[in-house]
């Protein structure tokens, strides 16, 4: 008989390099060896693009210009659901003196949204990407809304907060210290 592909099913995500590592400034991303982003610098993200659902794939980072994945700095596997948007933040640095506290260079995904749940709303979600920073609250302080994202540590993100369209004024204390 006859076989046909299947069409391959994705689901949005967004990609953002938070690596504040001078020895990682600017970096490739690889998708299942393929090369999707070329010379991605730090404090940049991409608009939500498609990336395969509901199978294993494979995303690498290797320094700019590389011509395979041979030499990662890191591979991560990850099977992403069809069913929700995501946000992949890559954070972390390496055994670099000039940082406070290491953080092993990682990939951190949580399920994210392209529209607000609630007409009217504004959806925000908080990523904690401070590598010398412990765990934080983030308080609003033009209401005031004191803890607004309650106790988060480095590569957690907190849950979605809905607000109404204004402007708003964040300030991010140490859990530890109440300042």
């Amino acid at each position: 008989g006859t076989t046909l592909p299947l069409p391959q099913t994705t689901t949005p995500a967004q990609v953002i390099y938070n690596v504040a590592d001078p020895a990682a400034a600017t970096v490739d991303v690889w998708l299942n060896d393929q090369r999707i982003l070329d010379d991605f610098a730090f404090r940049t993200a991409t608009p939500y693009v498609d990336l395969p659902a509901n199978t294993d794939i494979t995303v690498s980072i290797t320094g700019p210009s590389a011509m395979d994945t041979s030499g990662a700095l890191l591979k991560k596997n990850f099977n992403l659901p069809r069913d929700s948007a995501f946000t992949v933040i890559a954070g972390g640095v390496s055994n670099d003196p000039i940082f406070d506290s290491v953080k092993p260079l990682d990939l951190f995904a949580a399920p994210a949204v392209t529209q607000a749940r609630t007409s009217g709303e504004t959806d925000v979600q908080v990523f904690h990407g401070a590598t010398d920073a412990g765990a934080v609250i983030v308080n609003e302080t033009t209401v005031p809304v004191a803890g607004l994202v309650p106790q988060i540590t480095f590569g957690q993100f907190s849950g979605l907060v809905s607000l109404a369209p204004a402007d708003y004024a964040l300030e991010v204390e140490s859990a530890a210290s109440g300042n």
